[in-house]
């Protein structure tokens, strides 16, 4: 089935008329029905009243005359696409109507029904693109102007701004007018301007970029502020960039925090370097030992296994089974779920030694049940002072079984000098009568 196409012809001649209505009358791709207008207010009133899918205008009208008639028409038209019909003497009005808006012109003598019905579709066709790729810039407009990011157009050849948006100016403290009269290195610090430089030099030679890049820029007020820029190359019909389109996102406060954070781990670093002790630290089942860790029983840093088992391996065979243990019931919630870990172990050093270590730990972050999710801790070295205790203690149970022996010789004196008191006691009595201990 046939697409039915509704044609408006304003034409005040009767024989154009019925020479249109013939050629839109023959079978094709389309059918074509056509109301007609004679003057420019009939063609005025029938498009207030109705829809129409185009229109085929003439110029010359007895109430109105060239450009002024397809204006007039133009504004009533409510983006329907007029193709405008001339004799050769108005061929220059019918090209002033087509700037003016008109997707098409005909000229009478020259035409034919597969020209006009072709022309006609055609004039449908680009009106509807073009009202689509009008949707498109307003979109992209109200996108443009409700985004927090700054938008500009660079011109290369120039280094000028071709466009900038509102939060630009905001972001630089310029008005559109100063910007779109300044180059990109004028906001540029010198940090900026070198890595400005070497990036275009490398656009312009071809190589792969990255798809972002940051910049350090100078504000109005002589402020800095850093952003990372994101850009899409405008390009020559030889695809040699000559321009680029460019977002560009305010990050001062993220390279603030980037700064804060480097010097915080440069002060943790050097505090690390200080101390004695080696940094654990479990994460959800990744585990991280620093260099300290491993040099502290002797290894080389990266020699240990980043895993449990890694540490797991390095412990004295009388302490794995307690360990595991501990570690399953802290982690699992076999034990009560405290906020810090403490524990005394034996580890093997790479000379084959084993050495006492005191590790203790802090949970910094739980799971939503509640248990243990990552673990930072220490490990510090007490072989020393375990050695000693345990020798204290040795030498403390040696003296205590030596005073034991000692009691147990001093309570058996005890007794035998009480036996032999109590015996001399019942001799004296037997003397003198029957003694009660006898009886």
């Amino acid at each position: 089935m046939a697409n039915i196409v509704r044609v408006l012809v304003i034409e005040d001649e009767p024989r154009s008329v019925d020479l249109f209505e013939d050629f839109l009358s023959k079978e094709g791709l389309n059918k074509f029905v056509v109301t007609k207008a004679t003057s420019l207010a009939q063609a005025l009133i029938e498009l207030k009243s109705k829809k129409f899918d185009v229109i085929l205008l003439d110029l010359v009208l007895p109430n109105g005359k060239g450009i002024e008639v397809f204006n007039k028409v133009f504004l009533e038209s409510r983006n329907t696409p007029i193709v405008v019909t001339a004799i050769d003497e108005d061929k220059k009005t019918a090209l002033e109507a087509v700037r003016a808006g008109a997707q098409d012109y005909l000229i009478k003598k020259n035409l034919t029904d597969q020209l006009l019905r072709r022309s006609l579709r055609y004039a449908i066709e680009r009106k509807r693109l073009e009202i689509c790729r009008l949707e498109k810039e307003l979109r992209l407009k109200r996108i443009v102007s409700s985004t927090k990011a700054a938008i500009y157009e660079i011109d290369f050849t120039t280094g000028r701004f071709t466009y900038v948006n509102d939060v630009m100016c905001e972001e630089t403290g310029y008005s559109k007018d100063e910007l779109l009269s300044m180059t990109a290195v004028q906001i540029l610090t010198k940090h900026g301007l070198e890595t400005w430089k070497k990036r275009l030099n490398d656009i312009m030679e071809g190589k792969e970029m990255t798809p972002s890049a940051e910049f350090e820029i100078i504000k109005k007020d002589g402020s800095f502020a850093w952003v990372i820029i994101t850009a899409e190359y405008i390009r020559d019909e030889n695809n040699k960039p000559i321009g680029a389109n460019v977002i560009a996102i305010d990050i001062t406060d993220k390279k603030k925090n980037e700064a804060d954070l480097k010097k915080y781990h440069e002060r943790l670093a050097l505090a690390l370097q200080a101390t004695s002790d080696g940094i654990w630290d479990w994460d959800d089942g990744d585990c991280y030992y620093s260099p300290r860790w491993e040099t502290l029983l002797g290894y080389s840093p990266g020699t240990v296994e980043n895993t449990l088992e890694g540490f797991l391996n390095l412990l004295h065979p009388d302490d794995v089974p307690i360990m595991k243990k501990n570690i399953e019931g802290y982690m699992l919630g076999r034990k009560p779920v405290r906020n810090d870990y403490k524990a005394e172990f034996r580890m093997l050093c790479k000379d084959g030694k084993y050495k006492w270590i005191l590790s203790k730990g802090k949970v910094v972050e739980r799971n939503e049940d509640g248990l243990p999710k990552r673990i930072i801790g220490t490990h510090t070295d007490i072989d020393a002072r375990k050695r000693v205790e345990l020798e204290m203690n040795a030498e403390l149970e040696k003296h205590l079984d030596t005073w034991s022996e000692e009691l147990k010789e001093f309570k058996q004196q005890q007794a035998e000098k009480i036996d032999t008191a109590l015996e001399g006691f019942c001799d004296q009595h037997k003397r003198y009568g029957i003694c009660k201990y006898e009886q």
